[in-house]
């Protein structure tokens, strides 16, 4: 999706990537050796601190380091990461109901903060094609979830 929005490789490479370090033993230097330094840093910027920490502070430092990332492959990444969040989630009240909530394991409301954060953030200092898709399928998620919020 990255590079259908006009972000070079670098970028699509990390969007492959971003969820390799919180989700996976594979280690850093891996990376960078077999895809580069750039790829490397632009994964760091998406990833979550391991799931020992607390869910909210978990998503709390995720959106202040992808705040403080010098460049827009990281942000493009993040949207993109959210573009398909939200419509799978978006797909999932609307084949289940309601009861789609119960998938996460912060709740509902949390989710929709989350989710809202993350735009906004990203919406601060940025304008992007990418972002205004991010924008829309945040715009649907909310509409789908208003009656089980």
């Amino acid at each position: 999706m990255v590079g259908d929005f006009g972000f070079g490789e670098p970028a699509v490479v990390a969007a492959i990537l971003h969820d390799t370090l919180e989700d996976t033993t594979l280690e850093r230097g891996i990376i960078r050796d077999r895809f580069g330094a750039r790829v490397l840093a632009i994964v760091e910027d998406v990833t979550e601190p391991r799931r020992t920490v607390p869910w909210r502070r978990r998503k709390e430092s995720y959106i202040a380091r992808l705040r403080q990332s010098p460049g827009d492959d990281a942000r493009a990444v993040a949207s993109a990461d959210k573009i398909h969040n939200l419509s799978s989630m978006v797909v999932g009240f609307d084949t289940e109901g309601a009861k789609f909530a119960d998938v996460f394991s912060a709740g509902l409301e949390d989710m929709v903060w989350y989710q809202r954060q993350v735009h906004e953030m990203l919406s601060e200092a940025w304008t992007h094609p990418i972002l205004d898709e991010h924008g829309r399928q945040l715009d649907q998620f909310l509409t789908v979830t208003r009656d089980a919020r």
